[in-house]
């Protein structure tokens, strides 16, 4: 602000006297030498102001840079330790099934064997006892080839949490310009 003394009166209401007075040419203003130093001294003062306004808006945008990403990787690992349980319980599912199934067809084997041996033992041979046995064998290795059919249906489900990203910008998702 370029200052132009000249002798007039100063505008601050209060001050009567006519001086030698300074021309403030930012607000067009007239004032006397002292009231010229207490105007330029509120230029320090918003001056302080804007630099305090400038760091807290500096730090605030120095912990918003990466404020987000902590919840995002707490989402991922909470994920991660979901869809593991969910595995986990599916593989005991599939084990106690095949164990239970494995062990039932082993016993109905054993006992068809049993069958066998005896028929083998035995002079006359029962036709129809012979194709029954035969029958039981074939649906053993059908109900077998069964575990081989178990299958993992994917589908989509609740059991982790989608997130999502809210961005409240301007169209296109740009920044003002305010410079």
């Amino acid at each position: 602000m370029a200052m132009a003394t000249t002798r007039k009166q100063c505008s601050i209401s209060t001050c009567k006297e006519e001086k030698d007075t300074c021309d403030c040419n930012g607000c067009l203003t007239t004032f006397c030498s002292h009231h010229y130093t207490e105007h330029r001294e509120t230029f320090g003062i918003i001056r302080h102001e804007i630099e305090h306004d400038y760091n807290s808006l500096k730090e605030t945008l120095r912990d918003r840079k990466n404020a987000q990403i902590p919840e995002i990787d707490q989402w991922v690992e909470d994920s991660i330790i979901n869809i593991k349980q969910i595995a986990e319980q599916c593989r005991k599912k599939v084990i106690e099934y095949r164990n239970q199934f494995i062990i039932e067809i082993e016993n109905q084997l054993t006992t068809l064997t049993t069958v066998l041996k005896q028929n083998q033992k035995e002079i006359n041979i029962d036709e129809i006892e012979l194709n029954q046995t035969k029958e039981k064998f074939n649906r053993l290795r059908d109900e077998l080839n069964k575990i081989s059919k178990v299958s993992i249906k994917r589908e989509l489900t609740p059991s982790t949490t989608k997130i999502s990203i809210s961005i409240p910008f301007h169209k296109g998702n740009n920044i003002t310009k305010l410079i």
